[in-house]
């Protein structure tokens, strides 16, 4: 009789110690490990947004950004200069869409969380929003004319979800 109490004890015991490893392991992350992971990807991000805001600034997307401008908000318009450049000016209709190229990567990194939506809303907010209204009609008609229904998906999910932000801070 004593045995099988000594043995009772024993387990007792051995499941006390093995709870408490779990429960010191778990107190070690949570004080140690995660903030270190939290710090990690908060430099991380930091990199991105900076790499972000460097490609944003230079090259193709700002000389982009320079050609839509005589266009203002007109999306017709500019879809047919668009469809014209692409046998006339290769040059000028690749550097045009390097734009919706640069959101469509935006809108994978969002999806994929590689980028949270609120520093995607305080780096582009509207500006993207207004660029998604200018291209949409010429990106429309890439989809109508036949293999080409996903282009752009992510750039204008990207642009819905910024629009749907955008109008809850409308009063």
């Amino acid at each position: 009789m004593s045995a099988d109490w000594v043995q009772a004890w024993a387990a007792v015991a051995a499941a006390g110690i093995g709870t408490f490893g779990v429960l010191a392991v778990g107190v070690t992350y949570f004080i140690q490990v995660r903030p270190q992971l939290v710090s990690d990807e908060k430099t991380r991000e930091g990199h991105l947004l900076s790499d972000v805001s460097r490609r944003w600034d230079e090259g193709k997307l700002f000389e982009a950004r320079v050609l839509t401008l005589p266009f203002g908000n007109d999306s017709t318009r500019f879809a047919n200069h668009l469809s014209g450049l692409r046998t006339s000016n290769v040059e000028e209709y690749l550097t045009l869409r390097s734009l919706p190229d640069f959101f469509e990567g935006l809108g994978i990194l969002e999806e994929t969380k590689g980028l949270d939506i609120y520093m995607v809303e305080c780096m582009f907010g509207s500006t993207l929003t207004k660029f998604w209204l200018l291209y949409q009609d010429y990106i429309l008609s890439l989809r109508k004319s036949g293999g080409h229904d996903e282009i752009y998906f992510h750039f204008s999910s990207l642009a819905d979800k910024l629009e749907a932000r955008l109008n809850k801070r409308k009063p």
